[in-house]
């Protein structure tokens, strides 16, 4: 952004140049204000763009990111025809709440043509309100971005420990089922379960990384979601019990993956989790498999 920022204002040449679409398809105002730590100083790059240049490139943008303190300027702007991937990094819970409610914004207006999401979300509460706006974002997007193909959803905190209760996921959201690639940060493994309960008939990829992994009544009723994973990723770095209860029966499902990682501290565990453990009960049923990644802590 810095550098289109200063082309437009040589010359007519350079302006011509800093215009092209080679140079406009992806704008990023994070890492040019990421930078700076004089507020002034990006409160004044970021009007002047917006005002002078954004209304001249729009058309060719493709991918934005953008953050809190570019967010509201450069969705008042208007029109992004092509714009197809976005990113908004770093909002405080609220802003995130209030963007995605406003069926006025510019969000809703291009929410049918956003193939690939990244939300992340700045965290400093746990508090069950802030957890029930995270919750709401999560369901919001979902019901609102119904075009979806990637979606990355996830927060950033400062507190000693992750927050407990993100998304407790309702059985009646509604879901984008055109989603082929999903990585999110989840409250439990019900909600983990919920989202591979046939919702999501097109996913292939789930990166998920799940607070606390604890007993639980619920059993996915539809595996066709499970059945047609390519790639799966389950991160979890509390301790659990329920690796052979649940974790085991949930992977042996997954007859198609292609790529796994599994990175768990399973607690109480008779006998330790070893190769004949992982061909025998997982990996034989796992043709299609050629990357395995395996980081389990055992603990007594």
């Amino acid at each position: 952004m810095d550098v289109l920022y200063s082309l437009i204002r040589v010359d007519k040449k350079l302006h011509r140049l800093a215009r092209d679409i080679t140079f406009t398809q992806s704008i990023n105002f994070v890492t040019i204000l990421s930078n700076e730590h004089d507020n002034s100083r990006n409160n004044s790059i970021l009007n002047r763009f917006c005002l002078l240049t954004l209304p001249r490139i729009q058309q060719n943008i493709q991918s934005l990111t953008l953050d809190s303190l570019s967010t509201d300027r450069v969705l008042r702007i208007g029109n992004f025809s092509k714009l197809h991937k976005f990113s908004l990094v770093n909002l405080p819970i609220e802003m995130a709440c209030r963007i995605s409610n406003d069926e006025s914004s510019l969000v809703y207006t291009l929410s049918h043509q956003i193939s690939h999401l990244t939300v992340t979300i700045n965290v400093d509460d746990i508090a069950q309100h802030i957890r029930e706006l995270f919750k709401n974002v999560f369901t919001t997007i979902f019901r609102m971005f119904m075009n979806l193909i990637h979606f990355n959803y996830s927060c950033h905190s400062d507190l000693l420990y992750s927050p407990k209760a993100f998304i407790d996921l309702a059985s009646r959201t509604c879901y984008s089922s055109n989603i082929v690639h999903l990585n999110v940060r989840l409250n439990d493994f019900n909600d983990c379960l919920c989202l591979l309960n046939g919702h999501l008939s097109q996913l292939h990829t789930f990166i998920v990384e799940i607070d606390m992994i604890r007993k639980t009544l619920m059993t996915i009723n539809n595996t066709k979601t499970v059945s047609n994973l390519q790639c799966f990723s389950l991160i979890s770095f509390r301790e659990t019990i329920e690796y052979d209860n649940k974790i085991v029966p949930l992977l042996r499902q997954m007859s198609k993956l292609e790529k796994l990682t599994v990175s768990l501290i399973v607690y109480r565990r008779i006998s330790f989790i070893d190769g004949n453990h992982l061909v025998n009960d997982i990996l034989n049923n796992m043709s299609h498999l050629h990357t395995f990644h395996k980081f389990c802590r055992e603990n007594s």
